[in-house]
């Protein structure tokens, strides 16, 4: 079994060694199918025993076939590798639909806590995102369509994944609702 390892591993059971008697240590390495010319991964676990029949010590253990597992590992140790650039990535790409797109986008609480709004607010509106940010979404929202946003945002809190609502928002300088209306899909994000 020792010729099959595959250099620079240890061999399976080293004759040259002298090991105590007690737990062997772990050991992993390559080795070459005899029949196959395959390349596999063994793991060898056990303990060097006292022979009473002889005066030296004896393994016992097994060994055993790791290699759909080393395989795995380094499948997972690639895409680590390549999960941070693919992040990068696709957040580049969102923050350009963010940046670019003329609808509204927003990130708020269920209680109308605007934590994100997309440049198209400023745009729209007249307002710069820290004002934005200040002000409670509903109190952007023209009052004859508010019932109609806070039912939207009811159905939400109780599990439906978006609601369409239509409603009039207000321009800086302007009465709520003196925008123009707009068509509105509010959906929840997954957090966490």
């Amino acid at each position: 079994m020792n010729a099959l390892v595959l250099p620079p591993h240890p061999l399976i059971i080293d004759p040259g060694a002298r090991p105590l008697p007690g737990p062997a240590p772990p050991l992993e390495c390559e080795f070459t199918r005899p029949d196959t010319g395959e390349v596999r991964w063994l793991t060898r676990r056990g303990e060097f025993l006292r022979d009473a029949d002889r005066s030296g010590l004896r393994f016992v253990g097994v060994i055993y076939d790791v290699t759909a597992a080393k395989r795995t590992e380094a499948a997972l140790r690639t895409l680590a590798e390549t999960l941070e650039t693919q992040v990068a990535v696709r957040t580049a790409e969102r923050d350009r639909l963010w940046e670019f797109s003329e609808d509204l986008l927003v990130v708020a609480e269920y209680d109308g806590c605007l934590l994100r709004v997309s440049p198209s607010w400023q745009r729209l509106l007249g307002r710069d995102e820290a004002a934005l940010l200040r002000t409670r979404f509903i109190d952007l929202v023209h009052p004859e369509d508010r019932p109609a946003m806070a039912a939207a945002l009811a159905r939400m809190r109780s599990g439906n994944l978006s609601a369409r609502v239509e409603c009039r928002l207000a321009a800086a300088g302007r009465r709520p609702g003196a925008g123009s209306p707009g068509p509105w899909r509010r959906s929840p994000a997954a957090c966490g």
